[in-house]
This record gives C-alpha cells, sequence and structure tokens, in this order.
C-alpha cells in the first residue's frame, strides 16, 4: 500500500441547457461552457485542466414534470374531465455535460483542505453557472391549481432530486514510474519472505523463479464517502448523484490508464501494489 498526499483538487460539474428544439439547447450549453470555463480559471483552476464532456440529451429534467402532469390527467379523467390545453407543457429539450478542472494543492501550505474544499464549492454555487433558472409558472384554473397542490402534496413523499448545480469535489493524488517501480521491488521482497516461510514450514527449500505477476492499482472506487441517509431523500439523491460522477472519473481513468487515485478524503488516497511470485520447489 502506497499512501500519498493530494496535488490536486479535482472538482466535476454538470452543466445543462434547454429550449424547445435540440439546436438551440445544444447552443445555449456551448455559451455556458465557454462562460464556466472563463469563471472556474478566475477562481484558481489550471485553464489547460479544464475540460467538459460531449453534450448528450438527457430527459432526467423533465421526468418529473411528466410524471406529475400524468398523475393529474388521470385524476381528472376519474372525474370526467379533460387536461385543461393551459396546462398542457411545451415540448423541451433537455442537454447536459459534465465539466472538470483542477486547482493545485501546495503541500507546503499548512491549510485545511476539507475547509478550503467546502469554500471552493460554495463559490462556484454562487457563480450560478447553470444561469439561476427557475421553473416558469403557468396559470391554471383554481380547480386545477387546488388538484396540482394535493398531488404536489403525494409527489414531495417521492424520491427527491439531486442539487447538479453543486459541484464535486474531490483530491488528486499520482503514482510516479518510479515510486511504481520501488513499490514492485518491495513487493516482491515481501513475496519472496512469505514464499521461504511457507517453505520452511512444510520443510522444502526454494528454488529458482518460475513466474512473476505484478498489479497495481488505486482504490478509487471506494474513497466516496457513503453516508446512511434516508431513502428517497433530498441528501440520498445528491449522496448517488455525486457517487456516478465518482464512477465516471474512475472508469476514465482506467481508460487511460491514468495512474490517479481520487477521494473526497485528502488523508485516504492510495495505491495497491502487489506481486506474485512462483518458486520451484527443492526437496
Amino acid at each position: 500500500m502506497v499512501e500519498k498526499q493530494p496535488t490536486a483538487a479535482r472538482v466535476f460539474l454538470q452543466l445543462a441547457a434547454k429550449a424547445d428544439n435540440l439546436e438551440a439547447a445544444l447552443k445555449a450549453i456551448e455559451e455556458k461552457q465557454a462562460t464556466a470555463k472563463e469563471v472556474l480559471a478566475a477562481l484558481g483552476a489550471e485553464p489547460e485542466s479544464i475540460s467538459s464532456g460531449t453534450p448528450r440529451r438527457s430527459e432526467t429534467a423533465n421526468a418529473q414534470r411528466e410524471q406529475f402532469q400524468q398523475m393529474i390527467r388521470q385524476r381528472m379523467r376519474l372525474q370526467g374531465r379533460e387536461l385543461p390545453e393551459s396546462l398542457t407543457p411545451p415540448e423541451v429539450v433537455t442537454v447536459a455535460c459534465t465539466l472538470t478542472a483542477d486547482w493545485p494543492i501546495d503541500a507546503d501550505e499548512d491549510t485545511n483542505l476539507l475547509v478550503w474544499a467546502e469554500k471552493l464549492s460554495k463559490k462556484i454555487e454562487d457563480a450560478e453557472l447553470n444561469g439561476g433558472e427557475e421553473e416558469e409558472s403557468e396559470d391554471v384554473p383554481p380547480e386545477v391549481a387546488e388538484m396540482m397542490a394535493e398531488m404536489g402534496g403525494m409527489m414531495a413523499g417521492a424520491e427527491e432530486q439531486p442539487d447538479t448545480d453543486k459541484p464535486l469535489i474531490v483530491f488528486v493524488a499520482q503514482l510516479t514510474d518510479e515510486e511504481r517501480r520501488e513499490g514492485m521491488a518491495a513487493a516482491y521482497k515481501d513475496a519472496q519472505k512469505q514464499a521461504e516461510m511457507t517453505a520452511a514450514a512444510a520443510n522444502v527449500k526454494l528454488g529458482k523463479l518460475l513466474g512473476l505477476n505484478g498489479t497495481s492499482h488505486f482504490t478509487s472506487a471506494g474513497n466516496m464517502d457513503m453516508v446512511d441517509y434516508s431513502y428517497g431523500s433530498r441528501a440520498y439523491a445528491q449522496q448517488q448523484y455525486f457517487q456516478q460522477l465518482m464512477q465516471q472519473a474512475v472508469q476514465g481513468n482506467r481508460l487511460t490508464q491514468r495512474m490517479e487515485t481520487l477521494s473526497s478524503d485528502p488523508d485516504s488516497l492510495q495505491f495497491v501494489i502487489a506481486v506474485a511470485a512462483l518458486f520451484e520447489i527443492v526437496q
């Protein structure tokens, strides 16, 4: 096990834009991407580290609203009435992408990194990079408004949605080639020692080395703080959303074979280096 100190903090932020057609939504999110990159750079992010994924069409933003509409429609049909045109929502296209950026960390600075990360998160939230858009209110008949309020109370017990305007901030450490070589050498010595002890217990001796296999991996997948929040709560939804972002980052590291470890805890950045050795047995 190799423990490392963080060299950077990485921010993950989801940007979303909506419009009445896909072309307009893509244009809107491009403008948000450009603005966000400028803001993050001004807050101290390394400009070359700021990148964003390909915008993709998202149905999540409309799912809850459509469910709400379906519930009201069903209730009105049971009462022998049709849904008023004023309550029929216009077609909305939503696209989203994930923006990432790194902030360098000076190991010599005496800074509480968790406090620093919380302040950075607040600055990013205050920038309202998604525009602070509010859902437009609709004029509906009084009887329908009453029904909506009733249905809204029922929906309150449903699973909450995460706040995607809140960034995820994790700490990053890298394993250099030299550190990996040193770790492999130490792991081999340990494997050899264990093999010698086992051979001695069997009253035999080790011969020549027949096979050798070494692996090294990061422990990012288990380094996301998981608090036992109530299922369906806003805190639970937020935790699951952050976990999803973390898993995307881990998968990206695997695909690019980057030896990075990510953790929400700056004191839990670890790499595991293991060596398996096969020796000839001498009687």
